[in-house]
């Protein structure tokens, strides 16, 4: 669903994306994955925690 998302926009997008763009968008990805990493641990911790 995601990987089709950005395709659509990668097409729409004709241009060569810059090295600016490229570092920013790797940026943007690296983040929201760490985030939803965290919030899945965060997750996990607390109902196992509340399990107790």
């Amino acid at each position: 669903m995601l990987a089709s998302e950005c395709e659509e926009v990668m097409t729409v997008e004709e241009k060569e994306p810059s090295r600016a763009e490229r570092i920013l968008a790797g940026t943007v990805a690296f983040t929201v994955c760490m985030v939803v990493a965290f919030a899945i641990v965060a997750i996990f911790i607390g109902w196992r925690w509340s399990l107790r």
